[in-house]
């Protein structure tokens, strides 16, 4: 079963030489980080690579893309919680636009 995806979604059977191969994108900020935002008062929307495939049970068996994206919504360390929001997308495409969206959303809760 394939749990790894690169960026563009090519499916990567778990091997010895594929999971070395994950580690150095994991490594790889400029390759694992999408985009990045700071808002009024700390809080950060990060929107990564997550490489493995967070899907519903559906997904493994072929009905439904992997998400292989997430968006999150971290708060200023002084805030008390970690994050306060999360989605996951099946494509960078979906990442962006939800990374836009989740900005724009925090944008407004955070002024």
């Amino acid at each position: 079963m394939t749990l790894w995806y690169l960026r563009d979604g090519t499916p990567l059977e778990s091997t010895k030489d594929n999971l070395r191969w994950i580690a150095a994108l994991f490594e790889s900020e400029e390759y694992r980080v999408v985009a990045q935002t700071e808002l009024f008062g700390g809080f950060v929307v990060s929107t990564i690579w997550i490489g493995i495939g967070y899907s519903p049970p559906l997904a493994h068996q072929g009905f439904e893309p992997p998400l292989i994206f997430e968006t999150m919504v971290f708060t200023p360390h002084w805030y008390g919680f970690d994050d306060l929001d999360q989605w996951r997308y099946a494509t960078e495409e979906g990442a962006w636009f939800g990374h836009a969206a989740a900005v724009k959303f925090w944008r407004r809760q955070t002024l």
